[in-house]
């Protein structure tokens, strides 16, 4: 898909595009792209990576663009970490305990489906103290949501922020490029604020059920030490063998 924006018009742009591109044929087969395969339980993994940080990632799937859970999911995710400052995870592990370099969360939707992490990079010391936070924090918003003020703070920066997507014309091109190639409903964007605006606490409840721990797959990277003491703390716990380090 080919988007345009700038100081010319649709005619000049149709002549442009063809003259370089009329040749150029879709092909005939096209390929499903393969789903991605979800694990019936969850599971430690670690590998091996001798520095003096530990690196650990939270992961789940996740609602896609088009599930009714998309907006409380976005929500969460703010609410959770990638709010900066004021999300419970750079609060409870940054800024109360100085336990990591970087603490946060992370929400990739697309049309067909979704991935939600949380992660924080930390001493090697700390990586049981920090693995057991990030689970603590999870576990909590999982069983009793969000609190009223953490919502509307997250619905306030998720409305702001949608505005400055429509900042400029190559923005607003590239935007209704996405929707098209995502297959969404036609007024997805238009409607975005206000349905960020509409998410109530039973929509955050029921979206938070899915971030099960015993779902959840857990990446730590980290040193021999730190490998030592996830290995002798977890039962069931993989470790990644890499030619890479």
């Amino acid at each position: 898909m080919i988007t345009v924006s700038g100081d010319i018009g649709r005619e000049d742009a149709v002549a442009m595009m063809t003259r370089y591109l009329g040749a150029w044929a879709a092909p005939q087969e096209t390929m499903e792209a393969p789903g991605i395969p979800l694990p019936q339980r969850g599971r430690i993994y670690v590998l091996q990576n001798e520095t003096p940080q530990s690196v650990i990632i939270f992961g789940w799937p996740a609602p896609s663009k088009a599930d009714k859970r998309f907006l409380p999911f976005a929500l969460i995710d703010f609410a959770v970490g990638s709010g900066g400052f004021g999300s419970r995870i750079f609060q409870e592990i940054r800024t109360a305990r100085g336990l990591a370099y970087s603490a946060g969360s992370f929400y990739a939707p697309t049309s067909e489906y979704g991935l939600f992490g949380a992660y924080a990079i930390t001493k090697s010391e700390s990586t049981l103290d920090v693995l057991s936070l990030l689970s603590r924090i999870i576990c909590d918003v999982s069983q009793h949501s969000l609190l009223p003020e953490e919502l509307q703070r997250a619905k306030n920066a998720l409305v702001n922020s949608h505005i400055f997507s429509f900042s400029s014309a190559d923005k607003i091109a590239v935007q209704r490029m996405m929707l098209e190639y995502e297959k969404l409903r036609e007024d997805f964007l238009d409607t975005y604020g206000s349905r960020v605006s509409a998410v109530t606490m039973s929509d955050i409840v029921d979206a938070a059920r899915s971030l099960d721990l015993e779902h959840a797959v857990i990446l730590v990277v980290g040193n021999a030490e730190a490998v030592k003491r996830i290995t002798g703390s977890f039962a069931d716990v993989q470790k990644i063998e890499s030619s890479l380090y």
